[in-house]
């Protein structure tokens, strides 16, 4: 990967991530040297896209509610979509 030009850090993460997956083995300290950092690189912002799609969620949760009994009150048959919690784009 060196000689492909990949930068030194994305190297190591990604040999941390091969070794993981094939059992870390006697390089063990070396491969959570490696993975902790890492991890934390990925965590914090993977924490924060959660945080903030559940806020989404119980924002849009109460205008589901109102879109749903205005559409009971006046007989609409135009199709009130449920909030949903997963990140699917079907």
């Amino acid at each position: 990967m060196r000689e492909l030009g990949v930068p030194f850090l994305r190297r190591w993460i990604m040999w941390a991530a091969v070794r993981w997956a094939s059992g870390p083995g006697h390089q063990f300290l070396l491969v959570l040297l490696v993975s902790i950092p890492a991890l934390a690189f990925i965590a914090i912002p993977g924490l924060v896209i959660t945080l903030w799609l559940v806020l989404f969620w119980l924002l849009e949760l109460p205008v589901y509610l109102a879109l749903k009994i205005h559409q009971r009150i006046k007989g609409s048959r135009k199709q009130v979509n449920k909030p949903d919690l997963t990140m699917t784009m079907s």
